[in-house]
């Protein structure tokens, strides 16, 4: 159980990290890769985009 506490706090030490290195990694694929969020559009639901909210 002691393995498990401490990956969640080692994930939650680093969150600000994480959101920000995927802001970094997302922003040039929007605006380099425009398909990418052209085909992630695509799994769309009632104007719920499916991939957002299974990560929520």
């Amino acid at each position: 159980m002691s393995k498990e506490k401490s990956a969640i706090s080692v994930f939650q030490k680093y969150l600000t990290v994480w959101v920000i290195l995927c802001m970094v990694i997302g922003v040039p694929i929007g605006k380099f890769l425009p398909q990418i969020p052209d085909f992630l559009n695509r799994f769309e639901y009632a104007k719920v985009s499916i991939p957002m909210a299974r990560f929520i």
